[in-house]
């Protein structure tokens, strides 16, 4: 079925997709061919893949609302899927340094987790509409928001307070986010 997602492991060795048949999977880029069968986990259809920068950890999420975090290099599951989305989760994020994982929805939440620490979320905050799309700055100290109301905004890491008003050039749905590698402009 569909891909909603891609996700390039670190090393660039290893590609994860995630899809609208309920499937997360692993692909060894050199060869194009699977890595095993699809992954376990989900229960509906998988939208967002995200690899941690130093390779550990591979995440996956989508419509049962739950986030599978894996082992990065074999795609098991570990520990129990992360729970606290009351909507589809729509897109994932590492922070740079690969402690913080974040999360948005439709439910409109901004979920920050510790891989490996806990089933619950560290912080969450509150947008009024349905969240598309979600980036780190390369220093990890902003994360950039976007979603149905054409909005995006710009979140302290730490506090997860919006930092000003949010930018709202855009005529309709904002689907995705992403910083410049040194950090001086967010592109949506």
């Amino acid at each position: 079925d569909r891909v909603f997602g891609l996700a390039f492991s670190p090393d660039g060795r290893r590609l994860a997709s995630a899809s609208a048949d309920g499937s997360a999977r692993l692909w060894d880029v050199a060869g194009a061919q699977p890595i095993g069968g699809a992954l376990p986990g989900h229960t509906a259809a998988v939208l967002a893949v995200a690899f941690s920068p130093d390779g550990r950890w591979l995440a996956s999420a989508g419509s049962d609302q739950v986030i599978v975090l894996r082992d990065g290099a074999t795609g098991a599951p570990v520990g129990a899927p992360l729970a606290g989305h009351q909507d589809t989760v729509t897109q994932l994020a590492f922070s740079p340094d690969g402690k913080t994982l974040a999360s948005v929805g439709y439910d409109g939440a901004l979920m920050l987790w510790e891989p490996g620490a806990a089933a619950t979320p560290r912080q969450r905050a509150s947008h009024p509409s349905v969240l598309n799309a979600v980036a780190f700055s390369p220093d990890g100290s902003l994360i950039a928001t976007a979603g149905a109301d054409r909005h995006v905004t710009l979140w302290q890491s730490a506090t997860l307070s919006a930092r000003d008003d949010p930018l709202t050039d855009h005529d309709a749905a904002v689907r995705a986010v992403a910083f410049s590698p040194d950090g001086r402009r967010l592109v949506s």
